[in-house]
């Protein structure tokens, strides 16, 4: 079966084919790349795709701005 790297890279994937949006399975269409899951679909809890390394990256931004207010 063909995968997306889409899962993968979310911030609410937790393994095993399951996520935030669909804790009980995610759904193929999704898996597969069929359905780009930034945008709706039926059941996803309005739980869509955000980038791990995105949220990533904004949340060491903050660490770096926090780091050099509290340093003075």
């Amino acid at each position: 079966m063909p995968q997306s790297t889409q899962c993968l890279e979310c911030l609410h994937y937790f393994g095993e084919f399951k996520c935030d949006a669909f804790p009980d399975g995610i759904p193929e269409q999704i898996y597969t790349g069929e359905h780009d899951h930034t945008k709706e679909l039926k059941g996803d809890n309005g739980i869509r795709f955000e980038s791990l390394e995105k949220f990533m990256e904004k949340e060491l931004q903050k660490e770096k701005i926090y780091t050099t207010q509290t340093r003075g």
